[in-house]
C-alpha cells in the first residue's frame, strides 16, 4: 500500500531535487514509513551535492548507521565536523568503528586513517561532562582550523597570531597531558 503524502513528496523531489526543505521531509515520511534505507539514499544525494547543513548530516549520520550505510555515514560526519558541531559526534564515530569491526572491512576513509591526536591522548569531548559551549569553542578556535583548514584560510594564514596561538594551545595541552602518570 502506497502512502498519497510520500507519492506527492516524491513527485515534488524529482521536480526540486536540490530543495532541501523537501528531501528532509520527505526522508522524515519515509523514515516513519519504515523506508529508512531510501530516506538514507535521498539525503545522500544533497550530501553528495553539498547542500546538506551539519544538523541534517548528523541526522543522516543515525540514519545511515541505522541501515548499516556505513558508504554514506563518514562524509555525513565530516559535514557535521565542519560545521562545528560536537555534541554527539564522539559517539556516532564510536559507533561506526563498530560497524566497521562487525563487518570487517575497512572502509576508505582518506588521508585521517592514522592515529588522531585524540586516540594519542585517550580522551575525547564526549567523555568530558557538561561544559558544551566551551567544548563548542575549542572545537571551532582550535581543533577545526587543524582539521579544516581551507575554512580558515582567509583569516588564519601560517604565522598569524591566530594559526601560532592555536598550535601553541594544541601542543601545550598534548605535552602536558603526556606528562602526567596514568
Amino acid at each position: 500500500m502506497t502512502d498519497p503524502r510520500i507519492d506527492a513528496l516524491q513527485a515534488a523531489v524529482a521536480a526540486d531535487p536540490t530543495n532541501v526543505a523537501l528531501v528532509g521531509l520527505l526522508a522524515d515520511l519515509l523514515v516513519d514509513a519504515g523506508r529508512i534505507d531510501e530516506a538514507v539514499t535521498l539525503q545522500a544525494g544533497l550530501l553528495a551535492a553539498g547542500d546538506l547543513g551539519p544538523e541534517d548530516a548528523l541526522v543522516l549520520t543515525r540514519r545511515a548507521l541505522d541501515v548499516d550505510r556505513l558508504d554514506v555515514v563518514r562524509g555525513a560526519l565530516e559535514v557535521a565536523r565542519g560545521g562545528g558541531l560536537v555534541e554527539g559526534l564522539a559517539e556516532l564515530e564510536a559507533s561506526l568503528q563498530q560497524a566497521i569491526a562487525r563487518r570487517g572491512v575497512a572502509l576508505d576513509a582518506g588521508p585521517d586513517t592514522a592515529p588522531s591526536l585524540a586516540e594519542e591522548v585517550g580522551l575525547t569531548f564526549a567523555e568530558v561532562g557538561g561544559m558544551d559551549d566551551v567544548k563548542k569553542l575549542l572545537h571551532r578556535m582550535i581543533i577545526l582550523p587543524f582539521v579544516r583548514p581551507e575554512l580558515y584560510a582567509k583569516y588564519n594564514s601560517p604565522g598569524s597570531a591566530v594559526s601560532r596561538s592555536s598550535r601553541s594551545a594544541s601542543t601545550t595541552s598534548c605535552r602536558r597531558s603526556r606528562a602526567r602518570p596514568s
